[in-house]
């Protein structure tokens, strides 16, 4: 039996369905040939899911679900200054995380090495160790073993991510008392991350995620999304948490640093040298909200560069401690 369709009665609704269906349907087409065609393409297509150079920019939203409590983080900015080249010989660029421009509460090496699909993470630290990530080789259903965690690559599908019709795959850590899950988007990056912790913010709490979802990207001059904050915008740091600078600093042999809470929380405040050794504990357990005062005695210890660091819920920072004698 012949069926014939005909498509003159069609009004301009379905016209347009069947349009917006071909167009989605040839997008995934051409985004399957670009990942099947040829070693090369690969290579590319895999350094397009983690997109680094100077100038790139990308800014997330960040939701809070808890046992506690469930609430809206403000938006979290990542963005890349430059290249360096560290001394094992290889070259990073320098991702900084916090209120774009100046307001940066992290900071790390990253590369990716495109022939194996690899990416790896320094801390600024000075002989802080390679921490290997991901590997985005890894095929669908596949299980690897980095640094002692077990990652698989759940999933891959066509996606539309900032206004931009791409593909995105997903790699999921397997559950223990803290771990991630984190999707890279063709041409765009690392697009969603969720941090799943044990307790938050408080022993109170039984489980919480914290959902961070790309709202925008710069990258090689392109930009995608909606810009939620302007550069250099006076708006609040996520939940409250704040650590300032020491004061004197330069100093010796003894510092004020000064820390925020918004609420009673799990808190730790620690100092290290430049090769990463744990100096001395300022703070560790829970403590109250508000605005909290310590005093590092650097006493016995030499003349140099340190490091404070402070991690409270999924809060983390660190600054830069100058002793002089």
């Amino acid at each position: 039996m012949n069926t014939r369709v005909h498509l003159n009665g069609m009004n301009r609704h379905s016209s347009s369905t069947v349009k917006s269906y071909l167009q989605g349907c040839f997008a995934f087409v051409a985004i399957v040939l670009l990942f099947s065609t040829s070693a090369s393409a690969q290579m590319d297509s895999l350094t397009a899911m983690v997109p680094l150079g100077p100038g790139h920019r990308w800014q997330y939203t960040r939701i809070l679900n808890s046992a506690c409590a469930n609430r809206n983080l403000g938006t979290l900015d990542v963005w890349i200054d430059k290249d360096t080249l560290l001394d094992n010989g290889l070259k990073y660029w320098i991702r900084n995380e916090g209120r774009f421009p100046d307001g940066i509460t992290d900071r790390y090496f990253v590369r990716f090495d495109s022939s194996t699909g690899n990416l790896y993470q320094r801390y600024q630290w000075a002989n802080a160790s390679e921490r290997h990530v991901d590997s985005l080789r890894v095929a669908v259903g596949d299980t690897i073993k980095i640094g002692g965690m077990y990652i698989i690559r759940r999933a891959g599908f066509a996606d539309t991510v900032c206004g931009l019709v791409t593909y995105t795959t997903q790699f999921v850590e397997l559950p223990h008392t803290g771990w991630e899950e984190r999707s890279y988007t063709l041409g765009l990056g690392l697009s969603t991350r969720k941090e799943v912790y044990a307790f938050y913010p408080n022993l109170a709490c039984q489980s919480a995620v914290v959902t961070s979802h790309l709202v925008y990207a710069r990258v090689d001059g392109n930009e995608f999304g909606t810009l939620l904050s302007l550069p250099g915008s006076n708006q609040e740091g996520p939940a409250g948490f704040e650590l300032q600078q020491n004061y004197p600093n330069p100093f010796n042999p003894h510092s004020t640093i000064r820390i925020t809470v918004p609420e009673k929380t799990v808190t730790d405040l620690t100092v290290f040298d430049l090769s990463g050794r744990k100096i001395a504990v300022l703070i560790h357990g829970i403590i109250d909200a508000g605005n909290h005062e310590v005093t590092f005695d650097a006493t016995g210890l030499p003349s140099g560069t340190y490091f404070c660091r402070m991690r409270s819920g999924v809060f983390a920072q660190t600054i830069r401690l100058v002793l002089l004698k």
